[in-house]
């Protein structure tokens, strides 16, 4: 208890201290573990990566021609990137297009690939019901689309960033098919580019040569018309001269009527209107006049004519213009169409990759190795964190709070035919010298925890079954009957194990009848000449153990059994299961209680403890049993676990 008051005056901040050590210590225990499940793992890791087939990778890099407009907006210039990107896209699409993807399946009779057509592998026979009826029922589209599916899977086409570059690239099992296939997928995209604009201007040739018939056609029917209208109007000449010579005639007589009128206004003044120089002057501008009133009428009709002519004119030239524009065009036309202009050109071709690109066969081993490495770290930690046992000798005092008498180690016998009373022989003889010390180190610290007032009385109990207290209670009685007259009891009425442990037992009665008072004490005591104590086994199991251990009669044996031995060992049945420790507590002068290492939960040991301690039991300690040193060591090199070998008590020296 002082131990735990102690600890809880350690300041916060010790308490928060990480503990690096403490964590190495976990993962030292259990690294033969981690590296055997690592070893597993990475071993399955490099079987399963062997039979994985290599995957090899073959690129082609080609340089895009895209045609630039003759013009550009400010759109444009704006949006360069944004059209080239674009532009780039759309010919990935294209290379990925079903049409020229069709091209190379049919060049290479890629159709027939088991490779892009697993299903083509399963054969008959063992293997038939790994094929599905739907494959028996698909029709060819539905293969090729399947063709074409696992075709794009297996293929990448990516741009080189700030280049009009882009390559093309196709993963297989097959280095040759990888480079074969990018070649063919190169050619069939620039041929497929080719046969498009080719297939367009054909197309525009047509076109235009069925338009430039009609526009032919048109121009002729223009011509004729223009030379009905001259030959009905019987003009003799299609330029001017003939506009200027009738305004010239025009202009001629309208002067004689301007001077007729003068001289009419002239005569006027010294002749009077019957005079016959004027009635002359009179028919001079009569007739001037009318000459000059056929004139505006030859003007006017002239002109009518001319504006007609000139529209027939018109049409004429701009039909033989848009026809010379056709005919012009159909012939650039031709001649293109002879140049194949290709969208691109190849700058490297694909070539057979030498080393296959995945899978990365010691990248995955390693990367498995280490990565179950932590994982098996992450699962010592886990494991370590749930474990609510009892492993080490300083978990007895921080868990429980109980001072801690000794250890005693696990103890792998020689023979596996041994009687349990030749067992107990080999572990008090010093065959075991780990074991014989620590058992020995044990009864000094039983001895000098009360040297005033002796422990005559020694309860020894465990929190459950399986814990070892029966053995121990023994060892104990055999190592202190070497210094002093020892009984040793067996007041566990429920599951007795005393007398199996001892060969000599001469008498057949036993606690159980003494306490019910049938025989006397020398009836019921029985000498190991082996051992050279005294035992008392449990004799029959009665219907209720607990009334006869809380008895005054069983208080009043033992009260004559302590004026006759130096020491009683009683081993009782334990804390958790049954009431009977509790109440023999109250005469012992101190109880042992025994905890098996990394076996039984803390929180079932505490509430054992618990219960000894409410009913004021005189607890002397806790012996840890079946502590694994080997286990502890790898714990803890510096630890109790190294504690004998420090001090040349080992099995290898003796």
């Amino acid at each position: 208890m002082a131990a735990s008051n102690m600890d809880s005056t350690k300041p916060d901040f010790i308490e928060e201290e990480i503990d690096l050590s403490a964590y190495w210590d976990v993962i030292r225990g259990r690294i033969w573990h981690i590296l055997g499940l690592a070893s597993i793992v990475t071993l399955l890791a490099v079987i399963l990566v062997s039979a994985m087939p290599p995957i090899y990778k073959s690129t082609a890099v080609l340089l895009l021609e895209p045609e630039q407009a003759k013009t550009a907006s400010m759109e444009d210039l704006f949006n360069v990137g944004k059209r080239d990107e674009a532009y780039f896209n759309t010919q990935k699409a294209v290379i990925s297009s079903a049409p020229v993807l069709g091209k190379v399946i049919e060049a290479l009779n890629l159709d027939q690939d088991t490779e892009l057509l697993p299903f083509l592998e399963v054969k008959q026979g063992f293997f038939d019901f790994l094929k599905s009826d739907d494959q028996d029922e698909m029709s060819a589209d539905q293969v090729h689309q399947i063709l074409l599916n696992n075709f794009r899977e297996n293929m990448t086409v990516q741009n080189v960033k700030k280049t009009n570059l882009i390559e093309i690239s196709f993963e297989s099992t097959s280095a040759t098919k990888a480079a074969d296939i990018v070649n063919a997928l190169s050619t069939a995209y620039i041929q497929d580019s080719i046969d498009v604009r080719k297939d367009l201007t054909q197309q525009a040739t047509a076109w235009m040569r069925e338009r430039m018939a009609s526009i032919k056609k048109q121009l002729s029917l223009s011509e004729s018309k223009l030379q009905r209208f001259i030959e009905q109007e019987k003009l003799v000449s299609l330029d001017d001269s003939v506009d200027s010579l009738v305004s010239q005639e025009l202009a001629e007589q309208t002067k004689q009527v301007m001077a007729a009128q003068i001289k009419l206004a002239e005569l006027s003044l010294r002749y009077g209107a019957k005079h016959p120089k004027i009635i002359a002057v009179k028919n001079e501008l009569r007739q001037a006049k009318h000459a000059m009133q056929r004139g505006k009428e030859n003007v006017r009709e002239l002109g009518r004519k001319s504006v007609k002519l000139k529209e027939l004119q018109h049409e004429v030239k701009s039909t033989r213009e848009l026809y010379e524009t056709f005919l012009n065009r159909v012939k650039t036309t031709d001649e293109s169409s002879t140049l194949k202009a290709a969208v691109a050109r190849v700058i490297d071709s694909a070539i057979v990759p030498l080393e296959p690109v995945k899978p990365k066969k010691k990248m995955i081993v390693l990367l498995t190795f280490f990565a179950t490495i932590m994982l098996g770290i992450l699962l010592v930690f886990l494991l370590h964190a749930l474990d609510s046992t009892i492993r080490t000798a300083d978990q007895v005092e921080e868990k429980l709070g109980v001072v801690l008498l000794g250890l005693l180690p696990f103890i792998q016998f020689k023979s596996k035919n041994l009687s349990r009373e030749d067992m107990l022989a080999e572990m008090t003889d010093g065959s075991h010298h780990m074991f014989t010390e620590s058992i020995r180190t044990i009864r000094t610290g039983i001895m000098l925890s009360s040297i005033d007032n002796p422990h005559k009385v020694i309860l020894v109990t465990s929190s459950v079954p399986g814990e070892g207290k029966s053995t121990v209670a023994a060892n104990l009685a055999i190592v202190m009957g070497k210094m002093e007259k020892v009984l040793l009891i067996d007041a566990d009425l429920r599951r007795p194990t005393v007398a199996k442990n001892f060969s000599d037992i001469t008498k057949d009665n036993g606690l159980s009848e003494l306490v019910s008072g049938s025989v006397s004490l020398e009836d019921c005591i029985s000498t190991s000449s082996t051992f050279n104590i005294d035992i008392m086994h449990a004799g029959i199991i009665p219907p209720n153990p607990l009334e006869l251990l809380a008895s005054k009669k069983f208080k009043e044996i033992l009260t004559t059994l302590e004026s006759k031995y130096d020491r009683i060992i009683i081993d009782s049945a334990p804390v958790q299961i049954v009431s009977d420790s509790l109440v023999m507590s109250k005469y012992a002068k101190g109880v042992v209680f025994v905890v098996k290492a990394d076996a039984t939960s803390d929180k079932v040991i505490k509430h054992a403890i618990k219960k000894l301690k409410q009913v004021d039991a005189p607890l002397i300690g806790v012996i840890l049993n079946q502590f694994d040193t080997h286990k502890a060591h790898r714990h803890n090199p510096y630890g109790y676990g190294s504690y004998y070998d420090q001090y040349g008590y080992t099995e290898e020296k003796n």
